[in-house]
């Protein structure tokens, strides 16, 4: 009986978990697949937050692409928007944000991210990925989360 019970709470209470990543080890391996697949939920859903750079949305889009069709995979987007208000109190003009060397970092179609910014927002974001900006997730503090 306790078992059933602690089955049917689960069934109703959704788990939350978090888990560090650290950028592309959480792709090597299938780890995160992996992890995922132990939890024996009936629906997960991965909310993926990393820097706003080339690079964090490769793994954004690597991680959609190796988890499609078994996990939905979406930007943690108020985590997105809090960064972008904190570089553009802090920096007005997009180029005064740090570069990267993330040239040849490959970044598909962004526009899926733009969806839940606002105009200004969505043109800062945009001008961050396109001129090889960063925004770190260091932006946010814990008391912002």
């Amino acid at each position: 009986f306790f078992g059933d019970e602690i089955d049917r709470i689960s069934r109703i209470n959704p788990l939350t978990g978090v888990v560090l990543g650290g950028g592309n080890p959480v792709i090597e391996n299938n780890r995160l697949s992996g992890l995922l697949e132990t939890l024996g939920a009936e629906t997960i859903e991965v909310l993926y937050w990393g820097d706003i750079d080339r690079a964090g949305l490769n793994l954004l889009q690597r991680l959609q692409a190796m988890l499609e069709g078994r996990y939905k995979v979406t930007p943690f987007m108020p985590a997105y928007r809090l960064m972008l208000e904190r570089a553009m109190e802090r920096y007005p003009d997009p180029d005064q944000n740090e570069r990267t060397t993330q040239d040849n970092v490959e970044v598909q179609d962004f526009s899926s991210m733009l969806e839940g910014l606002s105009g200004e927002q969505a043109a800062y974001f945009s001008s961050i990925i396109q001129k090889c900006g960063l925004i770190p997730q260091e932006i946010l503090t814990k008391q912002d989360l």
